[in-house]
C-alpha cells in the first residue's frame, strides 16, 4: 500500500510517499532517514486530488500549536523524547 507521510524535523518538513504494508512500518522508513521526525501517516489514496502543499501546511500549524502546549494528538507520531498526550481539538489528516 501506498502511504504519504508528513514529517518534521529541525532541518525541515515535507511529505514523502512510501509503499509498506502498514502504517506504522510507513513511518519507520521515514524515521530510518529523519531520525527526530514528527511524522503522521495517511494513505496515499486519501489524498487524491488535493493540494498536498495546502494540507502540509496545515498540518505543519497544528504541529506548532501542539508543540507549544505540550500536547500531541493520536494522530501525529512525535520523536521517541516528546511527550506523548492528546491535543483533540485539532483536526488533522487522518481524522
Amino acid at each position: 500500500m501506498h502511504y504519504s507521510v508528513f514529517f518534521c524535523t529541525d532541518q525541515g518538513f515535507g511529505i514523502e510517499m512510501v509503499q509498506a504494508l502498514i502504517e506504522p512500518h510507513a513511518v519507520d522508513i521515514v524515521h530510518a532517514h529523519q531520525l527526530d521526525a514528527v511524522t503522521e501517516v495517511v494513505p496515499a489514496a486519501f489524498l487524491e486530488g488535493t493540494v498536498r502543499v495546502k494540507l502540509l501546511w496545515q498540518w505543519m500549524d497544528d504541529l506548532d500549536e501542539c508543540r507549544a502546549t505540550g500536547e500531541w494528538p493520536a494522530s501525529l507520531t512525535p520523536p521517541a523524547h516528546a511527550p506523548a498526550a492528546a491535543c483533540s481539538e485539532h483536526d488533522h489528516l487522518g481524522g
